[in-house]
């Protein structure tokens, strides 16, 4: 939301309201479908190696992260780690 003045009064508009940002983001799109229309085997052998990457690199990074948070949460260590908190938060947060 953009706050925009016009002769004194106030008014909250949306940014791209207008269609401008709607305009310049269609045609690069409509460019990236057609081209990969025009190249699938290029397009299908980029996934493949975008997923690749993500296998080796992505995953096994992230993977012991959502565990851990996950159990976190489920056995309560998140809320308790909370209150422990709080007092630190709001002093700091002031």
């Amino acid at each position: 939301m953009a706050i925009i003045t016009r002769g004194g009064k106030r008014e909250k508009k949306k940014i791209g309201e207008n269609g401008a940002f709607r305009s310049r983001l269609l045609l690069p799109l409509l460019v990236m479908v057609l081209a990969m229309m025009a190249r699938p085997e290029a397009t299908v052998a980029a996934a493949r190696g975008g997923l690749e990457i993500w296998a080796r690199a992505v995953a096994p990074a992230l993977l012991p992260f959502f565990i851990l948070s996950e159990l976190t949460v489920a056995l309560g260590g998140a809320e308790i780690m909370g209150r422990r908190l709080d007092a630190l938060n709001s002093s700091l947060l002031r």
